[in-house]
C-alpha cells in the first residue's frame, strides 16, 4: 500500500461562536479553508496527478477560561475537504484533517 504525502499551504478563516458572558466559555468554530499544493512525495507520482487547490470547511469545538486578564483554553477542529484531491477520481479521495490546540493567551 502506497501512502501519498501531499503538502498544502492552507489559510483558514472561521467565526468563533460563544456566549457573551462568563469566565468559562464553550465555543464553536465554523468557517472555511483553502489550500494550494506545494509538494508531493516522490513515491506516489508527480504534482500533475493531483489537484492544485483544496478547499473545505472548518468545524470545531472548545472551551476557554478567563484567568484575570488572560485566557487558557483547549480546542479541536475538523477540516473535511469538499473536492477530490486526485484528478482521475470522482470525488473518492478526499482530505480530512484533525487539529488540537491547547493555549494560554496573554492580554497586552
Amino acid at each position: 500500500v502506497e501512502t501519498a504525502r501531499l503538502n498544502y499551504i492552507t489559510a483558514n478563516t472561521y467565526a468563533k461562536i460563544s456566549p457573551p458572558k462568563g469566565k468559562t466559555k464553550p465555543f464553536l468554530n465554523l468557517g472555511f479553508f483553502a489550500g494550494y499544493l506545494a509538494s508531493v512525495n516522490k513515491l506516489v507520482g508527480s504534482k500533475k496527478e493531483f489537484k492544485k487547490f483544496n478547499f473545505g470547511a472548518v468545524l470545531g469545538i472548545g472551551v476557554s477560561h478567563k484567568i484575570g486578564r488572560n485566557h487558557i483554553g483547549i480546542e479541536g477542529n475538523y477540516l473535511p475537504s469538499f473536492n477530490a484531491l486526485l484528478k482521475s477520481t470522482n470525488g473518492l479521495i478526499k482530505d480530512q484533517t484533525f487539529t488540537a490546540k491547547l493555549y494560554y493567551g496573554i492580554k497586552l
